[in-house]
Parts: structure tokens; sequence; C-alpha cells
């Protein structure tokens, strides 16, 4: 089995089980709902500008984060990925499951990332 990770507070998980399940960003705005952010406050601020190109649209806010896996090909929700931090220009979109090859999957299997430029 693959595993699939998203990262939030640990506050955040009760309000996570009562709504069962996971929502993006905009739709916590939305709802009013109250959560404890990890993320740096610019960070996200360019999340919810960063148009998505591929599948429904939208914005980076319009989706929840996880690190890839291939969970998501079974999915019945719209969904996408990148083949590098989602807000960085330099990284591509995609929605299409044959743009898999374009992943570096060596890297994926890092236990530790950073910067190789």
């Amino acid at each position: 089995m693959t595993r699939l990770f998203h990262i939030t507070h640990v506050a955040n998980l009760p309000g996570i089980i009562a709504a069962g399940g996971l929502w993006c960003d905009a739709m916590c705005a939305a709802r009013g709902a109250t959560v404890v952010g990890i993320a740096h406050q610019h960070i996200k601020d360019r999340r919810a500008a960063k148009r998505v190109r591929v599948a429904v649209g939208g914005t980076l806010a319009d989706y929840v984060p996880f690190y890839f896996a291939p969970e998501v090909c079974a999915l019945t929700t719209p969904w996408a990925f990148t083949d590098g931090h989602a807000d960085m220009e330099i990284s591509n979109q995609f929605a299409d499951l044959a743009d898999l090859r374009e992943l570096d999957w060596n890297l994926m299997r890092e236990e530790w990332w950073r910067d190789t430029v």
C-alpha cells in the first residue's frame, strides 16, 4: 500500500474528523472554519492567487494539498498534480495520468528533499 500524506496541525484533527474529511482552504474560508495554520501566510496568499490550468481550474486554494501517491487516481473528485512546489512558476501542472512520466520518481523516493539547483 502506498501512503498518502497531508500535513496539518494536530489541533485540526477533531475538525477534520467531524467534517468527515479535509476541506481546501477556499472551502474553509467560505464555511468560516477555524483552523490552526502551519504554513507561512505569504505562501497561502500565493496559493490563493495561483491559477490551476488543468482539471477543473480554480486556484491552488481550491485543492487540498497532498504529497503525491497513486491513490489519487481512484478519486472521483477532480485532481491535478505538479512536478514541483505547486505555487512556483517553474512547476508544471498535469491532470492526465500519462504525464506521470514527467515526475522525478527517484527524487520522490528520497527521504529528504532539498534544493538541487
